[in-house]
């Protein structure tokens, strides 16, 4: 309760956009039926089947709250099933069910709604953000090859272009690169990007760094040096979602809570993403360096989520909001895995 007070994620709705609310409440649940499971196989314990249940009905409302979800759900299920051996009919019987639900609602949605597909930029965050930053210092150095492949995929010339660069976001670059390029188009641009990268690698190393040094160094401040604010409203073709109480008196108070206690000294460090990685990466360890290994399955969903360096964004608190909100249940699960509790208890009495 206290670092909910202190970081108060569980009201994040009123900063936060709504899929993203969704999408770690759910794997919070997630992550504590980990936990359950965990805790009951290392007692010997049958584990009931409901909380199979129970696991599967989070892990799917995850995947449909965001599309890194699926992946999160499906990896931490078949290294859970290699982890416990006793339950490993369990744990991918419930892996193949959330493949079979989440491959059914998408094509459902698809065939119903004619969904379309993502922009192609979505996927290349890193790519395209190296790339630019490589026009960036060498604009005037472009081969004809190099000048044309701009011009076919990315509506600015290299020298607009570089312009937008911003090393902390690729949102200004992606915005300007084609929809939805061809397998010619992107076999050219794949060509330009390794000759660029041969020739110059550590421009490249460098626009990386810039990109993704935040979710490693805990001098860094979240994006924007805030907690991102989103708009109250949501609507599209098929339907409108609006937030409860919608500039209310309530949400108007936990704003100003949040952005607050964001901005006071020493706690402040705890929102840095680059804190709370390192936090779960070294609770990890230290769960790996125990024996009691099986208790690991808890940390997968927050280890997987590394692969945030390759996101838009760099050091953005809302995308390290699974991790922020899992650190007590990490924190408990390493002290269990040591018995660091029980002997405690032990001890008292």
């Amino acid at each position: 309760m206290v670092y909910v007070f202190i970081i108060p994620v569980l009201s994040i709705w009123v900063v936060d956009f709504g899929k993203d609310t969704p999408y770690y409440l759910f794997m919070l649940l997630f992550i504590c039926g980990l936990a359950d499971i965990s805790d009951s196989y290392d007692k010997g314990n049958n584990v009931p089947l409901y909380k199979f249940v129970l696991l599967i009905i989070s892990g799917l409302g995850a995947s449909w709250s965001r599309n890194n979800g699926s992946m999160m759900i499906i990896v931490t299920m078949i290294i859970s099933a290699v982890l416990f051996k006793r339950l490993r009919v369990r744990f991918l019987l419930s892996c193949l069910i959330c493949i079979a639900f989440i491959s059914g609602f998408e094509l459902f949605m698809d065939s119903h709604y004619n969904v379309e597909p993502s922009p192609v930029g979505e996927s290349y965050s890193v790519p395209l953000q190296t790339y630019v930053s490589y026009i960036r210092e060498y604009t005037d150095e472009l081969s004809e090859e190099e000048t044309d492949m701009i011009s076919e995929l990315f509506s600015l010339e290299p020298g607009e272009l570089a312009h937008e660069y911003d090393p902390m976001s690729s949102d200004p670059v992606k915005k300007h690169f084609i929809m939805q390029p061809s397998d010619e188009q992107m076999k050219l641009f794949w060509k330009c990007y390794k000759k660029a990268f041969f020739d110059h690698p550590m421009v490249f190393i460098r626009g990386f760094l810039r990109h993704t040094y935040g979710y490693f160094y805990p001098g860094q401040d979240c994006y924007l040096n805030r907690i991102a604010v989103y708009s109250s409203d949501f609507f599209t073709e098929y339907f409108s979602f609006r937030y409860l109480w919608v500039a209310s008196p309530l949400r108007g108070a936990l704003i100003y809570y949040s952005e607050w206690v964001y901005k006071l000294p020493v706690i402040n460090y705890i929102y840095r993403p680059a804190v709370q990685m390192l936090i779960m990466i070294s609770l990890s360890a230290f769960v790996l360096s125990g024996k009691k290994k099986s208790f690991i399955s808890v940390f997968i969903p927050s280890i997987l989520m590394v692969f945030v360096i390759f996101s838009p964004v760099n050091a953005y608190f809302r995308y390290m909001l699974p991790v922020f909100v899992a650190l007590p249940i990490n924190l408990a699960c390493a002290l269990r895995s040591a018995d660091i509790c029980v002997k405690y208890r032990l001890k008292k009495e």
